[in-house]
């Protein structure tokens, strides 16, 4: 409905909102990436000699971002007179459920309206005829509704201080993560935004966590029940860091491909030190032969699988999303992402490295062999649709 919006400064504060630091970044970079990713083709934004110009043109360059107009005043500017201007409330963030929600209210009647928090009746979002003169978000435009609990709307001034910024973790979560990952995310946040406001980036993270793991994997190779004990906990302690660089990255904006090829690079040769290390704590004392050959084949096997699963969710990343297969699909990503490390301490601490290395070398061939028969089923059910 709207592809044009304007974003006003907060009544009481100005642009001051946007100045603080909200994990690392400017506050309305958040609000611009959703008003892109609901549609909106044009912002404008009555900042035109503010010092946050410079700040949100040289990210405009790393994202995706609507059009920026920079204005002097407050009025609707260059947005033509025939289209519609979502007006937005200035010092809030929200998600993109939040304009698509608005949108299908604003389809079941005519009138303008005012969209509000739950929270002191602040108005967020206003629909309205860009012909109709405007001075401001003022008290009279028309029926007020109220945002849904569930949906994330708050107040950068609420969520700004330490502790209350927590709120935020609900913009970067992934809707199919598990309850475990949510809970870490939600556990490791004060070291988080530690991290942020010290300037550590995520890939110093994702080396940290890398270093971590190899310094665990040598540990547990040692073979001896306390090395097992201490090296699993090392393991999982570069498991933490693995989920956190990722938060870090999503709040902070700092998501690159380049970033994510190492993430995934280093986690899978933790993951080949893990293994290797498991192995020589099992057999290496015993049988140097017998540890080479079980090396062999579970390295072998960590390459196959990989390789595997790296083709099924390209393909399946550039298709349709099937739901027949979603759950499955779902279950493996969770496996894929080392999220078995809690298992590693659990069986160090029963010392059963025996029964979990060869649990894993069955479950490797599982693994490998359900993504193989996704991608097949995949391949077929697409090449069955391009020949209807």
């Amino acid at each position: 409905m709207w592809q044009h919006a304007i974003i006003y400064p907060d009544m009481n504060n100005d642009w001051a909102w946007a100045e603080k630091r909200v994990v690392g970044l400017p506050a309305i970079m958040r609000v611009l990436l959703t008003l892109h990713g609901s549609g909106i083709k044009k912002v404008i934004l009555p900042a035109k000699d503010h010092k946050l110009r410079p700040i949100i043109e040289q990210w405009s360059k790393k994202k995706k971002l609507p059009e920026l107009v920079w204005q002097d005043g407050y009025g609707a500017g260059d947005v033509a007179s025939e289209l519609h201007v979502l007006c937005v409330r200035g010092g809030i963030l929200f998600e993109a459920s939040l304009i698509r929600w608005f949108f299908k209210i604003k389809e079941q009647t005519p009138q303008r309206m005012t969209c509000v928090t739950e929270n002191g009746k602040l108005p967020v979002l206003t629909g309205y005829d860009a012909a109709v003169e405007n001075d401001g978000m003022g008290e009279e435009w028309g029926k007020e509704i109220s945002v849904p609990s569930n949906i994330f709307c708050r107040r950068v001034s609420q969520l700004t201080p330490s502790g209350n910024d927590r709120g935020l973790l609900e913009t970067v979560g992934k809707l199919d993560e598990a309850v475990h990952v949510r809970w870490f995310r939600n556990w490791t946040f004060p070291a988080i935004r530690l991290f942020s406001n010290s300037g550590v980036s995520p890939n110093q993270l994702t080396w940290a966590g890398f270093m971590i793991g190899l310094v665990g994997a040598f540990i547990l190779s040692r073979g001896s029940y306390w090395h097992q004990v201490i090296g699993a906990l090392l393991l999982c302690g570069s498991w933490i860091f693995d989920n956190m660089d990722g938060t870090l990255a999503r709040l902070t904006f700092s998501e690159s491909r380049k970033g994510e090829k190492l993430d995934s690079t280093l986690g899978h040769l933790t993951n080949l030190a893990f293994f290797a290390a498991l192995v020589w704590a099992v057999y290496g004392k015993a049988s140097i032969l017998k540890a080479s050959l079980v090396s062999l084949i579970m390295l072998g096997s960590i390459t196959l699988a990989l390789r595997i699963c790296q083709m099924e969710r390209r393909f399946r990343s550039g298709t349709e999303k099937n739901s027949r297969y979603k759950w499955l699909q779902v279950f493996l990503d969770q496996i894929n992402g080392r999220d078995f490390t809690v298992l590693v301490l659990i069986f160090a601490l029963i010392d059963g490295f025996k029964f979990f290395l060869w649990g894993s070398l069955v479950g490797l061939q599982v693994f490998w062999m359900l993504h193989l028969w996704l991608l097949i089923k995949q391949r077929r059910g697409t090449a069955v649709n391009s020949y209807r």
